[in-house]
């Protein structure tokens, strides 16, 4: 009888680490790919204006630092999409959260910083000019069972936009790269406990919507 050798063995478990990580890698491409058919068909909802919508407009103090606007979609009883936005001073965000039965499956989050740098003139003091400068992020994070199973991320600033840029694409975000990232450092959790507060949110509550905005 032959007795496995230490290389054999080594190659043997090498090639079932292998089979295993193409079998998950090809259930995830799949997960993906049925989540991409859900978040379309939702966006198809939305714009042709068949989700029934319940929206608030809120500001959270008196110098309306911060004020936003809450979205709920629903197709018949049913909460499709939720979109949340917000601004606090030259912070802007907003978010889009796609659901299926009451659970979240994509989110897709869009981040706006910017600030007004003044020039003035040196002898008389006198504003010649303001230049706007800006950062935008996007986040796109896919779940399956309640886990990040793919997360894409990518940012660019006012000086990375040229003129071709403007002129070939209507959405200037569209030239730039989604990076993949870790889900953790790119904050899946935040993205989900934030989710399960905002539907506690479905009788638009001013007061609490003001508290959840302080988390952010």
């Amino acid at each position: 009888m032959m007795i496995p050798t230490k290389k054999y063995i080594v190659l043997l478990i090498t090639f079932c680490i292998t089979l295993c990580c193409s079998g998950w890698a090809q259930q995830q491409k799949e997960e993906i790919e049925v989540i991409r058919k859900k978040h379309d068909h939702i966006e198809t909802l939305y714009t042709q204006n068949q989700l029934i919508e319940k929206e608030v407009d809120y500001i959270c103090d008196e110098n309306a630092i911060t004020d936003g606007n809450l979205i709920f979609g629903y197709l018949e009883n049913d909460l499709k999409l939720i979109i949340h936005s917000f601004s606090q001073g030259h912070h802007y965000e907003v978010n889009n959260y796609y659901v299926t039965n009451n659970q979240l499956f994509f989110y897709f989050g869009q981040i706006n910083d910017n600030q007004d740098l003044a020039e003035y003139d040196e002898n008389t003091g006198s504003l010649l000019a303001v230049e706007e400068q800006w950062e935008a992020s996007e986040f796109r994070l896919y779940f399956a069972d309640g886990e990040a199973i793919r997360c894409l991320y990518k940012s660019f600033t006012d000086e990375d936009v040229t003129d071709s840029i403007k002129e070939e694409f209507i959405n200037v975000a569209d030239y730039f790269e989604n990076k993949e990232k870790d889900c953790n450092r790119l904050g899946a959790k935040t993205v989900l406990d934030t989710f399960r507060l905002l539907m506690n949110l479905q009788n638009l509550n001013e007061e609490e919507i003001c508290k959840l905005v302080h988390l952010y």
